[in-house]
């Protein structure tokens, strides 16, 4: 990945799983991100990281604190959320009936400017 990263030019929007990476499940280290975003930055890439499984892997928290380790390496960077399968599974963990459309996306975009 890294090489690929390398070989964008500048400009390029890069898509990244945050957390929990369809279909793999894979996270990278905090070292693995740290070595992303260097690259991303030396680059001038524009990341676009994608969320649709927060709180899936080591917690909500946890699962989100990448986009914190861009926004304070003073990268622009756009995140997509996801909250269908969030919700699904937070309503059953308690209980609750589920509050959503079956196959049905539920979203938020978001750009964080420096």
């Amino acid at each position: 990945m890294i090489e690929d990263l390398e070989a964008a030019r500048p400009g390029t929007i890069v898509v990244l799983h945050a957390c929990c990476h369809n279909p793999t499940g894979y996270d990278l280290s905090p070292e693995q991100w740290g070595r992303v975003i260097q690259v991303v930055s030396e680059h001038e890439l524009i990341p676009f990281l994608d969320m649709a499984y927060q709180g899936f892997g080591a917690g909500v928290a946890e699962d989100g604190a990448v986009i914190s380790h861009f926004v304070a390496a003073g990268l622009p960077v756009f995140v997509s959320t996801s909250f269908s399968k969030i919700i699904r599974t937070l309503r059953r963990t308690h209980r609750r009936p589920a509050h959503h459309l079956p196959g049905r996306r539920r979203g938020h975009p978001c750009a964080v400017a420096g």
